[in-house]
């Protein structure tokens, strides 16, 4: 995984658009959806490492129809290192019914039941927070 990567189609063509992403190497996004043309959601993966936190955050993107913007979304495997265990949350696939109404799925790995357990998180129109 690299750094994040977005293009956009215009009715004729591909171009590279700017994408928020951290210095790391193990960041990247892993699904879009469009409610509308001027609002658009990318989920995916954030490496915290050398950040706050230590480990993997979920990471969303917001399409404004002029930029992308991070948004903060929760981290059930936590977001920083616990003992010599370090965060790994990842978000897979985003869907939006409305623009106050978006799902985001993923998968988060819980160190006390070594085992790894699915996420849902809602977006309400206006924060992301665990369904």
């Amino acid at each position: 995984m690299a750094g994040n990567a977005a293009v956009h189609w215009n009715g004729t063509r591909w171009s590279p658009v700017y994408t928020p992403h951290s210095a790391s190497k193990q960041n990247g996004l892993l699904g879009v959806t469009c409610a509308r043309a001027s609002e658009c959601w990318a989920a995916g993966v954030l490496d915290a490492s050398g950040a706050a936190g230590s480990g993997q955050l979920t990471d969303m993107l917001r399409w404004t129809g002029t930029k992308w913007t991070r948004v903060a979304t929760p981290n059930p495997g936590g977001s920083t290192e616990s003992g010599d265990n370090s965060a790994v949350n990842e978000l897979d696939g985003v869907a939006c019914g409305s623009p106050a109404s978006c799902w985001a799925v993923g998968s988060y790995w819980d160190y006390s039941a070594q085992t790894r357990l699915s996420i849902a998180l809602h977006w309400n129109g206006t924060s992301w927070s665990t369904g």
